[in-house]
């Protein structure tokens, strides 16, 4: 590896570089880059550097793909690298007999000299050393402010159905709804795949499946205009989806863009409660500005993980829509959360919300267990 020329160092060339990383690495398959970074994330988490977060597949490809607009941040960056690396250590003749110093010191210049074309410049991130400097912990911010109370839908009336409105991205402007917002097949888009699917990047499809057009307004702010608050959402929502080492990864991205306070407190705090706190209070401020399909994006990952409230929003917003068989779903499933029973999926209720009818949902989230990690970086 050569360092990179002055002034002549672009995106394109670093994908080259790192595309040429992995095949004199061996070739891994991208699944096992995405697996094995997870022990090189937890050994720099574990060294005190907490930008660190298992890669993604869809991230990762999209980026050796050259679909990302813009250069991979630094902490993404140096796990991929050193995840690269441990992988030719284990295979004898393949390791580039470089030191970790001088191999974060060259990729460092790479990626400083590809930020340095950017117009504007970028924010700068923090310098990484193959070790942490000795105290350097950050005291970690206050928890995110809750909701200041429960309660049930019926204490409020979130809106009108025909005042409904649909916002592209995060808070800030508003655009009309593609079609009539009145329209019950619009609080169900997220779960289907918009007809351009085939035009998209891996994470667009990805998240227009999960999200609806939520989800790809949120990913042109994330990626186009960088904007913290569109960053943090979309890693608060794949938390609460259960892939916590994605979600985590935008958070820091949020962090990055912008310091972000509520990303940091999630990062920092690290339970569930704070996200699904969190998830409640993004509904309640769809909801207040008439914008109902995205409500319940919010609303649905709160109301999954035993938020009461979050679960009457629902109810009353599906009956607003006329869907009042998933308004039946969501009363039982509120109901079975002030009996205790948390474990449970509101997709699996009969809408008797018998308990003895109940069957419970099969507990299969991965991200919940953390990769056992091995230090790395010696």
């Amino acid at each position: 590896m050569s360092d990179p020329p002055a002034g002549q160092y672009t995106l394109d060339h670093l994908i080259q570089d790192m595309q040429e990383l992995r095949r004199a690495s061996g070739q891994p398959s991208m699944r096992t880059v995405v697996r094995d970074s997870a022990r090189v994330a937890d050994a720099y988490s574990r060294q005190g550097y907490k930008d660190a977060a298992q890669l993604s597949l869809t991230a990762l490809a999209d980026t050796l793909a050259g679909r990302r607009k813009n250069p991979p941040r630094w902490s993404w960056l140096i796990v991929y690298v050193q995840t690269c690396r441990e992988i030719a250590r284990r295979s004898p003749g393949l390791h580039d007999g470089m030191s970790d110093e001088e191999a974060v010191a060259l990729w460092r210049k790479r990626h400083d000299a590809v930020h340095a074309a950017e117009d504007p410049p970028p924010k700068a991130s923090p310098r990484w050393s193959p070790r942490p400097p000795n105290g350097s912990a950050v005291p970690p911010p206050g928890a995110p402010a809750g909701t200041g109370r429960e309660g049930h839908a019926q204490d409020r009336l979130i809106t009108r159905p025909d005042d409904a409105r649909r916002r592209s991205g995060p808070p800030g402007g508003s655009s009309p709804p593609p079609g009539t917002a009145t329209s019950a097949q619009w609080i169900g888009f997220e779960t289907r795949s918009p007809s351009a699917a085939g035009t998209m990047t891996l994470t667009q499809e990805r998240l227009a499946t999960a999200y609806g057009p939520h989800g790809l307004d949120l990913l042109d702010a994330a990626e186009t205009r960088r904007e913290p608050d569109a960053s943090y959402r979309i890693g608060l929502l794949l938390i609460l989806d259960g892939h916590r080492h994605e979600g985590l990864a935008w958070l820091m991205q949020a962090e990055y863009d912008g310091r972000h306070p509520l990303a940091t407190g999630i990062i920092e705090l690290d339970t569930p409660a704070a996200a699904i706190e969190q998830a409640f209070a993004l509904g309640e401020f769809s909801a207040t500005g008439h914008d109902l399909i995205t409500a319940t994006v919010y609303y649905r990952r709160a109301a999954k993980h035993g938020h009461l409230s979050a679960a009457y929003r629902l109810a009353e917003i599906y009956d607003l829509f006329g869907d009042h068989t998933a308004a039946k779903r969501w009363r039982a499933w509120a109901s079975e959360l002030e009996r205790g029973h948390t474990t449970l999926s509101p997709e699996r209720l009969p809408l008797s919300s018998s308990p003895a009818e109940v069957t419970p949902a099969p507990i299969d989230d991965p991200s919940s267990t953390p990769p056992g990690g091995l230090p790395v970086l010696g």
